[in-house]
């Protein structure tokens, strides 16, 4: 996935591996955890594609967030939250990007505790005045969202965790 990213239409190539789901349980998780691997390999380099100029990245990032919110795969996108936020500062000039972080935030299988961590974490980098809307808009989002599933979507989350930064 690394190098699919830096390379012509690696990026696309992405976004259509993130379109499969299987035609059955095994097959689903197995397409989960290949777009777990792939978020494991871009490790790192979210905020990156986030505040890139290039609308391919952004919407690469946004397709699997996106993914990853329908694979209730809670940690990857608190994961992916955390390196939002830690560019935030960057982000809140790059519509885009800024955009991306609020859609991360109000993903429907993250609780309120985790969001208002990472709020809580933009608070120290923008400051109140900057943070006001944002959280407005994400918690509009939140609650506009549908309840999520009273089960899980698999019995275990994938075995391709995020590495703790």
């Amino acid at each position: 996935a690394g190098t699919l990213a830096g390379s012509a239409g690696g990026l696309v190539t992405l976004m259509e591996l993130m379109q499969l789901y299987g035609h059955n349980q095994a097959a689903a998780e197995g397409l989960r955890d290949v777009v777990t691997m792939m978020c494991y390999s871009l490790q790192g380099q979210m905020g990156r594609f986030a505040a890139s100029k290039d609308e391919a990245a952004q919407e690469m990032l946004l397709c699997l967030v996106e993914r990853l919110g329908h694979e209730q795969e809670v940690a990857w996108l608190d994961s992916i939250a955390q390196e939002l936020v830690g560019c935030c500062d960057e982000l809140a000039h790059n519509p885009g990007g800024m955009e991306l972080l609020k859609f991360t935030l109000s993903q429907p299988c993250l609780d309120l505790d985790s969001i208002s961590v990472h709020i809580s974490d933009m608070k120290s980098v923008l400051g109140k005045e900057l943070l006001l809307p944002i959280v407005a808009d994400v918690m509009q989002r939140v609650s506009d969202n549908p309840m999520p599933p009273a089960a899980p979507k698999y019995p275990a989350a994938s075995v391709i965790q995020p590495e703790l930064k």
